[in-house]
C-alpha cells in the first residue's frame, strides 16, 4: 500500500502533536507500506515555513521531515486526473482548493491512499481512498464514503 501523507499529517508530526499519527505512521511502515509526499504538499509546507516567525528553523525542520520519505514530482498524468477531478466538480457548482485537488489528482492519478485529518475536504473526491490516522480510537478508513456528485437544483 503507499500512503500520500497530507500537509496536516506533517504538521503534526513536526509539532510532536498527536502521538497517535506517528505510531499509524510507524505502524504502516513496518508492515511495508510506502510514505509518499506531493510536491505540491512539500510546497504548502515550505509557504508555512515562510509566513512563520522562524524562517530558517521551520524550513529545516521541513527538510528533515520531507527527507525521511519520498517527496513525488508532478506528472502529465497527475494533471490529467485533477483536470478532470476539478471540472466534475465545478460541473455541479461545487468549488475546491486547487491545492486539494492537485493532492487528490495525483493519488488517484498513482493509486494511493490519502492520509489526512481533513476527512471533508477530500471525501468530495470520486473514488478517492482516504484515511484519518489523527482519530486517538484508531484509524478512520473513509474510503467510499466519498460525497455523491449531484447537479445542482434548478429551483
Amino acid at each position: 500500500m503507499i500512503f500520500s501523507l497530507d500537509s496536516n499529517v506533517l504538521v503534526d508530526l513536526m509539532r510532536r502533536g498527536r502521538p497517535q499519527v506517528r505510531r499509524h505512521m510507524q505502524e504502516a511502515a513496518a508492515a511495508g507500506a510506502a510514505l509518499k509526499v506531493s510536491t505540491v504538499v512539500a510546497h504548502e509546507l515550505v509557504l508555512g515555513a515562510h509566513k512563520s516567525g522562524r524562517v530558517q528553523d521551520q524550513l529545516e525542520l521541513v527538510g528533515a521531515v520531507l527527507a525521511q520519505m519520498e517527496v513525488e514530482p508532478w506528472s502529465w498524468e497527475d494533471a490529467l486526473a485533477t483536470g478532470r477531478l476539478r471540472a466534475e466538480l465545478e460541473v455541479v457548482g461545487r468549488g475546491v482548493g486547487a491545492y486539494d485537488t492537485m493532492i487528490a489528482g495525483q493519488a488517484l492519478a498513482r493509486d494511493w491512499v490519502v492520509v489526512t485529518a481533513d476527512v471533508a475536504g477530500f471525501a468530495r473526491f470520486k473514488g478517492l481512498q482516504i484515511v484519518d490516522w489523527s482519530n486517538p480510537a484508531g484509524v478512520i478508513d473513509v474510503t467510499g464514503a466519498m460525497a455523491r456528485l449531484r447537479r445542482p437544483s434548478k429551483d
